[in-house]
């Protein structure tokens, strides 16, 4: 049985991908920041624009997990209806 996607699934899928995905640009700013100058530098504008990043990464995540939940509840609508019309 698939489970219909819910708004606080849908909040959850975006927070969790938008956290997600900003540690990750942290720490890989962090990297290339340490072999490129040799010294952590991360200002507050990068943070800030990773943190934009990271929101829009989590937003689209979020709608395309959505968009992929009604597509799979209308092909499991179809099965349904073609195996009550086969008995």
């Amino acid at each position: 049985m698939i489970k219909k996607m819910t708004p606080y699934i849908f909040i959850f899928i975006f927070l969790y991908m938008t956290g997600a995905f900003f540690l990750f640009g942290l720490i890989l700013r962090g990297c290339v920041g340490l072999i490129y100058t040799g010294s952590l530098n991360i200002s507050l504008e990068s943070i800030i624009k990773t943190l934009e990043m990271s929101s829009i990464a989590g937003i689209l995540i979020a709608i395309g997990s959505f968009i992929f939940n009604i597509i799979d509840l209308r092909e499991s609508r179809k099965k349904q209806t073609k195996s009550k019309d086969g008995e």
